[in-house]
């Protein structure tokens, strides 16, 4: 009973420390208009598609894994890959980056996570 309660504790800290990196839906709105937030869609092309954030731009999750071909795959890549991946997309190191994903399943959440 003791383990599981400091498991909670631990999980609810956690998560409040993580709290201002979250963005409402109504915030993002009101800032879409400003040069540096970087709307950061890592849904598949197909969802993106058929619906997406106005003004976001897609790089699917799994550009920023290592394929299965790789010493260590679903891994981040590289540095020089994934600053390769950042200047294509146009991502600087002013930029508020936002990732958005599908929320269909709860893995798409993990995966925002990671890529963050």
């Amino acid at each position: 009973m003791r383990k599981t309660i400091v498991t909670i504790i631990i999980l609810l800290v956690g998560t409040n420390a993580w709290a201002e990196y979250l963005v409402e839906g109504d915030r993002l709105i009101q800032n879409l208009s400003q040069d540096e937030v970087f709307i950061l869609d890592i849904q598949s092309a197909d969802l993106f598609q058929r619906h997406h954030v106005p003004g976001s731009v897609n790089a699917p999750y799994s550009l920023w894994r290592t394929d299965q071909k790789s010493p260590q795959p679903g891994m981040l890549p590289a540095p020089e890959e994934l600053k390769k991946l950042l200047d294509r997309l146009g991502i600087s190191d002013k930029d508020q980056v936002v990732i958005v994903n599908t929320g269909i399943q709860s893995a798409d959440t993990t995966a925002a996570a990671r890529v963050f």
